[in-house]
């Protein structure tokens, strides 16, 4: 036991007592991940992200851990829970929660989150993006098609059998396939003998198929024959479900990303990775452990990992206010009707004291901001609100409110519910709020005085990874459901999201002359085949060793279409994806 701390029960953590009588929480552990354990089990399964990472079956917990050292001696002793390494010093535990609480006293255990729900960046070409010119062999460039580069795809799944996917002999260009739903890995030998017997009839189904085409689609556009990087090697990695959940999980992606990349040393080929997912968790500033990751693989070897900006752009998820010492601010939220839940994330700085407040409808007013509360529960009619204060953590200087609100029968009361701020003594001020993504919420339902800002969606915040916006219709402009992301520059220090924008409305899917498709999920996947080629150019042709990471998305930003004088911008970031212009010339 800590010198200075006793420890008691609450709920189903274990708390510490300081020796001023204030109530502590290990810091280690994550706020969402806190609030979930204390939570009902029938409140919790409404919430993705607080449910997301339980395993019903067996009462265990996901976990991401970010570790210092060896985990050997930790792995000896908590013998019942399952480890799994990824790269660069991360793990993905499964275990109880009384283990959870134990782990994080280890003296080898930074930081440990619980995964959370990840959506499609789905909103309901080529020659735009200057992919016909790079590709071309009697041009400057030499053309350039992703020969000898691996793309990865991340996503639903793959048709195998699509002649997108295959080469002039009716081979499989995908070298390797990993579907989580079943754990088994394909070779490109065992893909074709299955095809053959696919052929012949002797088999009915083939594996790691995509029930719901995003995948599919994403992976024509990075890969596929008619796509960018038509002559790449292809891995594609299926996601596991969530249990029939409309989600998948961040720990999910980061298996994929890790495992496309040790692929990728093995068969030593750069390699371009693809995420079309995204979510809205998190203080958007790169600091969570899955965040972190994404960044430490981008730097691990030669790869460039592409993100989507997502689709927050035109929803009213987002809001961010500034408080003023001894000044009430009041935010209104309107809830539509038939939600059986919403959740409401608050961050600002530690530093910045304020009563926040959250006020029904009805009248009722709960406090949700109390500091050392641990997780509080509330009751009004036919509604559970659970919500819990912390910070300031490990990697983040500021401080999470956190507020579900679950129907505990019907749903929860629609109108407009106030958010009120009382602010006290305020040093900075700014803060940001977030509901769960659009495509999870009714129409009627968001803020009244939203901010476009701040809508780019997590990972796609990771600060080494190509962040990717949608165009719009008109030239120089973005679509108006692509996110907007941030632009901070102080001197040489420059952070800016989206990185660059890919055409994203209405593109029309190579094979299927009567389907289009609209969303950051499908500009992702032009800047992802881009990069290949890049890498082609730099790494197979001997051009630039270095092509890839930071290098990489110079060379694409360098080379964007630009409109206008005012760059970076929130919603278009450094320009529009040019390949030919971002390929050195001979």
């Amino acid at each position: 036991m800590h010198q200075l701390f006793s420890c008691y029960r609450r709920c189903q953590h274990r708390y510490y007592v300081s020796l001023t009588g204030e109530l502590y929480v290990n810091p280690r552990i994550e706020n969402l991940l806190q609030i979930s354990a204390d939570t009902s089990e029938d409140i919790r399964q409404q919430v993705p992200d607080m449910d997301a990472g339980f395993d019903d079956s067996d009462r265990t917990w996901e976990i991401i851990v970010k570790t210092a050292g060896s985990l050997d001696r930790i792995r000896s002793i908590y013998t019942n829970a399952e480890f799994t390494q990824l790269l660069c010093g991360y793990w993905i535990v499964r275990t109880t929660i009384d283990s959870i609480e134990a782990l994080a006293t280890e003296p080898e255990i930074i930081f440990i989150e619980k995964p959370k729900a990840l959506y499609f960046e789905l909103y309901a070409a080529k020659s735009e993006a200057c992919v016909n010119v790079a590709k071309a062999e009697e041009t400057q460039y030499g053309g350039v098609t992703g020969k000898g580069v691996l793309v990865a795809v991340i996503d639903s799944g793959i048709d195998i059998e699509n002649g997108e996917f295959l080469d002039d002999s009716g081979k499989t260009r995908i070298k390797t396939l990993w579907d989580q739903t079943t754990g088994i890995t394909y070779s490109d030998k065992e893909i074709n003998s299955i095809l053959e017997d696919y052929r012949n009839g002797a088999v009915k189904t083939l594996p790691a198929r995509d029930v719901t085409g995003h995948g599919n689609e994403v992976a024509v556009i990075a890969c596929g024959r008619s796509g960018v990087a038509s002559d790449a090697d292809i891995i594609i990695v299926k996601l596991g479900n969530s249990g029939g959940n409309a989600y998948i999980r961040t720990t999910q992606i980061m298996k994929g990303v890790d495992y496309c990349i040790r692929k990728a040393i093995e068969y030593s080929q750069p390699v371009a990775v693809n995420i079309s997912y995204g979510g809205t968790y998190g203080n958007h500033e790169g600091s969570s452990i899955f965040e972190m990751f994404i960044d430490d693989c981008c730097s691990t070897y030669r790869c460039s990992i592409c993100i989507g900006v997502g689709n927050e752009g035109e929803g009213r998820t987002h809001y961010s206010g500034q408080l003023v010492s001894g000044n009430v601010l009041d935010e209104e939220l309107a809830i539509g009707d038939y939600e059986p839940q919403i959740s409401i994330q608050i961050w600002k700085r530690a530093m910045d004291n304020a009563r926040i407040e959250l006020i029904a409808p009805t009248g009722e007013r709960l406090v949700i901001s109390e500091r050392n509360a641990g997780v509080v529960h509330h009751n009004i009619k036919n509604m559970r609100i659970v919500s819990k204060a912390y910070g300031p953590g490990p990697f983040y200087m500021g401080e999470e409110i956190y507020a579900a609100i679950v129907a505990t029968s019907g749903y929860i009361t629609s109108g407009i519910w106030d958010i009120r701020f009382t602010a006290a003594n305020v040093l900075d001020g700014f803060f940001n709020m977030w509901l769960p993504p659009v495509s999870t919420l009714s129409s009627a339902t968001g803020f009244l005085r939203p901010s476009p800002e701040y809508t780019f969606t997590i990972p796609g915040t990771s600060r080494r990874a190509i962040c990717v916006g949608a165009n719009g219709r008109a030239p120089g402009s973005a679509a108006t459901f692509s996110g907007r992301g941030v632009n901070v520059k102080s001197g040489l220090l420059l952070y800016a999201k989206p990185d660059i924008t890919a055409p994203g409305v209405n593109i029309r899917i190579p094979g299927n002359k009567e389907k289009t498709v609209t969303g950051t999920s499908f500009a992702t996947p032009m800047v992802t085949g881009a990069a290949a080629m890049l890498m082609e150019w730099g790494i197979v042709k001997g051009n630039d060793q270095y092509m890839y990471g930071e290098k990489l998305k110079a060379y694409l930003i360098n080379g964007a279409t630009r409109v206008g004088n005012v760059w970076p911008d929130s919603a278009r970031g450094w320009g529009e994806l040019c390949v030919a212009a971002s390929i050195p010339a001979k």
